[in-house]
């Protein structure tokens, strides 16, 4: 099974878990069937629920619980469905290891950490995140090895 395919049964997994609001997360899915999930979800009830919940999706193999836990309402709600949406931008566009990125979101403000193999890999994350909807700034950390 491919990676999009896995990927696209987890989310749709993901979107049928009563506790799991899957616009919050990021899946990333690798050829041997390991899967990280990223994001933000607002308790550890949806954490382990969307971590089991992917787990239970024929052709995981293992699941890298890369989430984070966040304060509940709506501002923070809105902070993390953009981070996930440029978290997947990240994962969908292939040019940057979205793995090594970490994405914080302050109103539409983003400000990206972590370490990318080349400053190409470094310019692209900035140009993929200024293009998801409610990104107004990049400010891009990502540092190059």
């Amino acid at each position: 099974m491919s990676d999009l395919a896995l990927r696209g049964r987890i989310i749709e997994a993901l979107a049928g878990a009563p506790h799991v609001d899957v616009a919050e997360i990021a899946v990333e899915c690798h050829d041997d069937g390991d899967v990280v999930l990223h994001g933000s979800v607002v308790n550890l009830l949806q954490r382990a629920e969307a971590v089991r919940t992917a787990r239970g999706v024929p052709g995981v193999r293992a699941v890298d619980d890369q989430m984070r836990t966040r304060p509940v309402g709506a501002e923070h709600r809105t902070a993390a469905e953009t981070e996930a949406a440029v978290l997947d931008a990240l994962i969908l566009d292939d040019a940057v290891p979205a793995y090594g990125v970490d994405v914080d979101v302050d109103g539409g403000e983003v400000t990206l950490r972590g370490a990318v193999d080349i400053a190409s890999q470094r310019d692209a994350a900035e140009r993929i995140a200024l293009r998801v909807p409610g990104v107004s700034e990049v400010r891009n950390r990502l540092e190059v090895w």
